[in-house]
């Protein structure tokens, strides 16, 4: 049997596939948190620092905590849905993502070309504010 991989496109609108099957997300928190946790490179986080950059324009408690618990709920059932156990990683209050079981366009690109993750700045991830804040990290 063939292990699945999760294939990712970070390079303008973030779009998530198992083979060539975009993966539909019913909850776009849980997708974007997957966007953050591969922004991060498999770090593992905290639902506080998840929290701060998914719901920046809220103010932090018990409401938000549990926005956290919904999303990361959503996406680790997506993910199995999908026969992608084991790529998001989630423990009492943090969370993370297997990087070796991720195809990731912009990775692999810096990766295979010594490119600089500044000339992808301004496509990357567009649609999620926190998207710059590590970029100059990648490398």
């Amino acid at each position: 049997m063939v292990k699945k991989k999760l294939r990712v496109c970070t390079y303008g609108s973030f779009e998530v596939y198992v083979g060539d099957r975009p993966i539909i997300f019913r909850n776009r928190k849980a997708k974007e948190l997957l966007a953050f946790c591969i922004d991060r490179r498999g770090k593992t986080l905290t639902s506080d620092d998840v929290s701060e950059y998914l719901w920046s324009n809220r103010p932090f408690g018990e409401n938000i905590r549990q926005l956290y618990r919904r999303a990361a709920r959503d996406l680790t059932k997506t993910l199995n849905q999908e026969g992608l156990e084991g790529v998001f990683i989630r423990t009492r209050g943090k969370c993370r993502v297997q990087m070796e079981e991720i195809d990731c366009d912009l990775i692999r690109y810096l990766d295979d070309h010594n490119a600089e993750p500044a000339d992808f700045a301004e496509m990357y991830l567009y649609e999620y504010e926190w998207r710059t804040v590590l970029l100059s990290d990648m490398k």
